[in-house]
């Protein structure tokens, strides 16, 4: 049986292949977020182009507006703007909980 140190302990040949296992599951993990992340950052790129496209028509139709019922629409497309940016925001919270998650885990460990 060969023996492998490491941080002043010694690892046999067993030991040494469970950890490398935890470190390609580890990886996938990774890699699988990343994905993920990837199209989140399409969507949420979309939604924004979105969001803008809308506030602009909403705040060109304000400033034309000759009659109420057209200033009654340029508000709701505002509105409506307004929501998808929420749609937005929502789409990012999960990273940023994640994010926050991993720097307690950094300051713990140091």
């Amino acid at each position: 049986m060969q023996l492998i140190r490491c941080e002043n302990k010694m690892l046999t040949e067993k030991d040494k292949e469970f950890l490398e296992r935890l470190n390609q599951t580890a990886e996938k993990k990774e890699n699988a977020a990343g994905i993920k992340s990837g199209k989140l950052l399409h969507i949420r790129n979309i939604l924004n182009a979105i969001f803008i496209l809308l506030a602009i028509i909403a705040m060109v139709g304000i400033l034309i507006s000759k009659t109420r019922t057209y200033l009654v629409w340029s508000y709701g497309v505002g509105i409506l703007a307004v929501v998808i940016k929420m749609a937005e925001v929502v789409l990012r919270y999960p990273s940023m909980i994640q994010s926050s998650n991993d720097v307690k885990h950094r300051r713990r460990s140091h």
